[in-house]
């Protein structure tokens, strides 16, 4: 689900999760996808973050420029 309804937890979104990782690579540069994983699901989520939507977010993020990949396959913020 990417958007917030009634129904579902803020943390199960792919805006809410997309902005958790967004600020962990605007931190750190040049992370890895999987320590990126590990990041968002340590600080803010009792239980690892679901994985599909974890890629989604990820994906939201390149599709609005917020973040791009080196030739390493590393994630830094863009601009």
């Amino acid at each position: 689900m990417i958007l917030v309804d009634t129904n579902n937890k803020p943390q199960k979104t792919v805006y809410y999760i997309s902005g958790v990782a967004y600020s962990h690579v605007k931190r750190r540069s040049n992370l890895a996808l999987a320590e990126l994983l590990d990041l968002v699901s340590g600080d803010l989520f009792p239980q690892k973050v679901d994985f599909q939507l974890f890629v989604l977010a990820v994906d939201f993020l390149f599709l609005i420029g917020k973040i791009v990949l080196n030739e390493e396959g590393e994630l830094y913020a863009a601009g």
